[in-house]
């Protein structure tokens, strides 16, 4: 061996010690033949490239003229794990051929890289459980807890994109419809009568209405429009009219809603755009200084094949609110305050005396401009009656698909109005329009967040420093009593009366009484007012534990309907329904947020404890209808609340007809605003006296289905006044019993889109249709007919046709 090959072999030697490291072994010269010349010769353990437990020896011996001529003795020695004795020979077999194509030059590397490809190709690793079951029920855990986080990331990012995508859509939507218009505007005739075009410079778009509009002494028909937002459901334009005098502007804003569901195409869809569309155009017969004025309107469908639009001319919203001037200061002067509380309730009184409400009052939609004085202001309503409207359609059957949020930020518990917590929250009344005020009021006085730091109106009277009047009157409005009749003209009055005094007498503060502690409440507390002669305050007892509410917590409102249907039969489905006695409580299509389906609720106030056994036994009657043509019945419950009831419910029952709209007529202060798409589920508890001469035979004396209400049964005997009177009433040393608990009756049923037959007749329908109708209402009679159940009041008007 020259020494050339020598230093090659130590140099290969060296760096296969330092690539192998643990995994290279020197092989020890024999005992024997010390002195003797030996071959370098070395041991290498190759392991399987992913799996430590497959290895085996390679014992490589280095002949004299390695790497020139000869190759390397390579020998597969134990211990050998994970392979087979075929594989071994398979494997020594591989290294053979291979080491001869690389004759003459440096190759164990090569070799042990070649025994490790051949292994991690041909060698398939045993399955092993490794560890103790608690070992592998910690890896699952962990396993499922960063697929977790990669699901929750995933969720994040994915939710995010589909907000940004959202907003493109708005823009992209926004500017879809000015595009639209304006190749409308384009495409216009001067002849058309419904929209004739004015001629002007550019491309303005323009809106034309079918009758001229006087504002401020200007008249015109066609308005131009620039500076589109978007605003809740809709489109807001800034508009300047178009007259002969070219340089004319009044500031004037232009609504446009387009509804692209089809269901609005439907005849009950349109039935309700109408109804809108009638309100509004009474509110455009307003004009007061304290609202802001509508000017037209006009539901159209600017093409055969397009949505149809509902557009709205009005006075411009004023850019400064009082929402906006309260977070700016936390509370006002009592001299501020009356005065813009007389502002808006006058502008309400206006809005009452056209016989509607306005819906949706709060801070935000109060604007403020310049008054006719120096450092006045006038406050301007906003959002009068048809945006609370449109958003309740809009929560019931969407306008798109595609729709920004228009959810308001829900009030608490212990300030909801009566209507909210007894009826429903779609109910809108004369008294929950005061009852809004009445917030604001608090609101001037306490901050904004007045219902956030306070519970209740008794909790935020006795920690602040409002004086008694004012007081007073603002329990009157959130808390009125059942004996006395509170109108906006009655509060007005009261203004007027508190202006009075002070200009006679300098009225101070009360001061701020800090709450005993409930262990030491058991008689009422008087306190002092500074100024004001002694009055009597009344502590409120501590609340009790307020039980869960099964249709709060698990159903959302949609839409305040009149009925629900009773027997349903159409062509796919037609429902005859029963009309009965106007009766206690409401019909609710409701949303179930388990299932994300759609029902129809019936909420009943029940009168007393001992009334509950015919009630049960109709609605187990109505339970046993299980008919292709009569609605479904799914289940009925009771909830029981802390809130307490008078003997008499007549404030639930008072008179209202409304006009043929059905939405806006207010003939007392309690007039509900209902929807009329059809007969109402009603509890007639006159039927629920012991009557000894019942048939034998089942009906349904007790639960009507009805389409208007009867007058009510007269004022409360007011046993249960509720509000803040006691706090400026004098004590009385009787102790009053405690009231009874509100109860309330909900029975669950199918909810049906549907018209009645009378409507279907007067649209035209064929022979064979018309005895295919009857056949169905007559299947539906005949299974009534088995279980002994009679329906007493079939008409056509009762009868209704869904999809």
């Amino acid at each position: 061996m020259d020494n050339t090959t020598r230093e090659r072999q130590e140099l290969e030697i060296t760096a296969l010690k330092s690539i192998y490291e643990e995994n290279f072994f020197e092989t020890p010269p024999p005992k024997a033949w010390k002195g003797a010349l030996r071959l370098p010769e070395f041991v290498i353990r190759v392991t399987h490239p992913s799996h430590d437990k497959i290895s085996f020896h390679l014992n490589v011996k280095l002949p004299k003229t390695y790497p020139t001529l000869a190759c390397p003795i390579f020998t597969i020695q134990k211990p050998i794990e994970g392979l087979k004795d075929d594989d071994v020979a398979t494997l020594s077999h591989k290294i053979t051929s291979e080491s001869q194509k690389i004759r003459g030059m440096e190759m164990v590397f090569e070799i042990v890289g070649l025994c490790q490809d051949w292994m991690e190709n041909n060698i398939k690793p045993k399955d092993e459980v490794t560890g103790s079951l608690a070992v592998q029920m910690t890896q699952r855990a962990e396993e499922e807890q960063r697929a977790r986080k990669r699901q929750e990331a995933e969720e994040a990012e994915r939710a995010a994109r589909e907000a940004l995508e959202r907003e493109a859509e708005f823009k992209e939507e926004a500017l879809r419809q000015l595009a639209e218009r304006e190749l409308q505007y384009k495409a216009r005739k001067r002849a058309n009568s419904e929209s004739t075009m004015i001629p002007s410079s550019g491309d303005t778009m323009t809106e034309s209405f079918p009758h001229n509009v006087e504002v401020d002494g200007v008249t015109f028909n066609t308005v131009r429009l620039f500076h589109p937002r978007q605003e809740s459901l809709g489109t807001v334009y800034m508009a300047d009219p178009v007259c002969d005098d070219i340089n004319t502007t009044l500031p004037l804003e232009l609504y446009i809603v387009n509804f692209y569901s089809q269901y609005y195409s439907t005849s009950q869809g349109r039935k309700k755009l109408k109804q809108v569309e009638a309100e509004i155009q009474r509110l455009t017969t307003i004009r007061h200084p304290n609202h802001t004025i509508v000017f037209a309107v006009k539901l159209t469908q600017p093409h055969s094949s397009g949505p149809l639009q509902l557009i709205v001319l009005s006075e411009q919203a004023p850019p400064l609110t009082l929402h906006d001037v309260l977070e700016d200061t936390p509370s006002l002067r009592e001299e501020r305050v009356s005065e813009y509380l007389a502002q808006i309730l006058s502008g309400l009184n206006a809005i009452h005396a056209a016989d509607l409400v306005h819906r949706g009052i709060n801070a935000r939609y109060i604007g403020l401009v310049s008054g006719d004085r120096p450092h006045s202001k006038q406050v301007k309503l906003g959002r009068v009656g048809y945006p609370t409207r449109l958003l309740d359609l809009h929560r019931s059957n969407p306008f798109g698909t595609n729709m920004p949020p228009t959810e308001e930020p829900p009030i608490p518990e212990g300030w909801l109005s009566r209507e909210e917590k007894n009826e429903s929250a779609l109910l809108y009344t004369r008294q929950r329009d005061i009852h809004a005020v009445g917030i604001v009021l608090l609101q001037m006085l306490l901050g904004l967040d007045v219902t956030e730091r306070y519970a209740n109106i008794h909790e935020a009277l006795q920690s602040s420093f409002v004086s008694s009047s004012l007081a007073r009157l603002a329990t009157n409005m959130i808390l009125p009593s059942k004996k006395m009749h509170t109108s906006c003209l009655s509060l007005l009055g009261d203004l007027a009366e508190m202006s009075l005094q002070s200009s006679n007498s300098i009225q101070t503060p009360s001061r701020a009484i800090a709450m005993p502690s409930a262990a030491g409440l058991r008689t009422p507390m008087p306190f002092m007012h500074e100024g004001s002669p002694e009055v009597s305050g009344f502590f409120p007892p501590p609340p009790r534990p307020q039980q869960v509410s099964r249709w709060k917590e698990d159903w959302e409102e949609l839409e305040l309907l009149v009925c629900t249907s009773f027997l349903i039969m159409c062509i796919n489905l037609i429902t005859v329904s029963r009309q009965g006695k106007g009766g206690f409580g409401s019909v609710v299509k409701a949303r179930n947020k388990i299932d994300n389906r759609i029902y129809a609720i019936k909420k009943v106030r029940l009168k007393t404890e001992g009334s509950d056994v015919k009630i049960f036994r109709e609605v187990n009657a109505l339970s046993r209808l299980s008919h292709r043509y009569i609605v479904r019945y799914y289940t009925t419950w009771i909830e029981i609340s802390d809130e307490p009831i008078s003997s008499n419910i007549s404030d639930d029952s008072e008179s209202g007809t409304g006009t043929g709209s059905g939405l806006t007529s207010v003939p007392n202060s309690s007039e509900r605003y209902l929807p009329r798409n059809g007969g109402g589920l009603t509890i007639d508890f006159d039927d629920l006296t012991d009557r000894r001469s019942l048939s034998s035979k089942s009906s349904f004396p007790s639960i009507h289905f009805d389409a208007s209400s009867s007058p009510g049964t007269g004022e409360s005997s007011g046993s249960d006044e509720e509000g803040l009177e006691n706090l400026f009433r004098p004590m009385m040393p009787d102790v009053t019993p405690p009231p009874m608990q509100s109860r309330t009756l909900y029975i669950q049923m199918e909810f049906v889109e549907r018209q009645t037959l009378k409507e279907r007749i007067d649209e035209g329908i064929t022979q064979d249709e018309a005895w295919r109708l009857f056949q169905q209402i007559v299947d539906a009679l005949v299974h009534m007919s088995t279980l002994s159940i009679l329906h007493r009041d079939i008409k056509l008007t009762n009868i209704f046709i869904g999809k």
